[in-house]
């Protein structure tokens, strides 16, 4: 039974169907050279250099930020900001989807680059977490330092506040949220330094999971099973969560 909010149109027949299916195609075909181009894009943005060298808390101690290229012949590094802060007790349920969505494709991934998740919360809760969740990536803690902040998805309780600072290149704090998602790539080049290469934020990191490409091939889209929601993704009830969140 669908949950859909409309009634389903009913054909005779496939070759009714595939009608409107080769039309859809062509804009399928229109939307991947779209997303090549892109990438291209993305590919040819300037990069800006990292100045200080961040020193966070993982399973063997402080590692700095310039130790996190474990990929010397690639020496491009992928991090995960994740909505872990110290007072709370849980990982963001939509961070933690995100990450599911990664952690299987690690191998081929690490190919590549280096994928690390970064949370504000102490590293003993962080370890628990990623234990309790199942990830086999890398996980750190970046407490007493700058660094979600610096990357522009952490505010300080005077931009809470004045609702000032700015997230996701253009869009003020207005919520007063004191973090939000957000996924950064840097680059280690051959003249030593460091350098930050992209950033995504909200629903940019979209991109990291396939199951919201899969959903979207559903009847009834990203909306839940109950109806509710948007089958296009809106709003905030519509993303997956463990077990545990619910």
């Amino acid at each position: 039974m669908t949950t859909s909010q409309t009634q389903p149109r009913i054909v005779s027949s496939r070759e009714e169907m595939f009608k409107e299916r080769l039309a859809l195609l062509e804009r399928e075909k229109q939307l991947t050279k779209l997303q090549e181009e892109i990438a291209a894009q993305r590919r040819e943005l300037p990069w800006v250099k990292i100045e200080k060298d961040f020193v966070f808390q993982g399973a063997n101690g402080p590692v700095r930020l310039s130790q996190l290229f474990r990929n010397e012949e690639t020496n491009n590094l992928i991090v995960q900001h994740v909505m872990f802060g110290g007072q709370a007790e849980k990982v963001c349920s939509w961070c933690s989807c995100w990450i599911d969505g990664v952690n299987g494709l690690l191998p081929h991934l690490e190919t590549k680059a280096h994928y690390v998740i970064v949370c504000k919360a102490p590293y003993e809760k962080v370890a628990k977490a990623v234990a309790a969740k199942g990830w086999d990536c890398e996980a750190l803690s970046s407490a007493g330092q700058s660094f979600n902040h610096d990357l522009g998805v952490e505010f300080t309780p005077e931009e809470i506040a004045n609702k000032s600072g700015v997230y996701n290149f253009n869009r003020t704090n207005q919520a007063g949220f004191e973090q939000y998602s957000g996924v950064s790539v840097f680059r280690k080049h051959t003249d030593g330094n460091i350098y930050l290469t992209y950033s995504t934020y909200g629903r940019g990191l979209e991109t990291l999971n396939s199951l919201w490409a899969m959903f979207d091939m559903l009847p009834d889209g990203r909306r839940n099973s109950d109806g509710s929601g948007n089958a296009n993704g809106h709003g905030l009830s519509w993303w997956p969560k463990h077990p545990e969140d619910f």
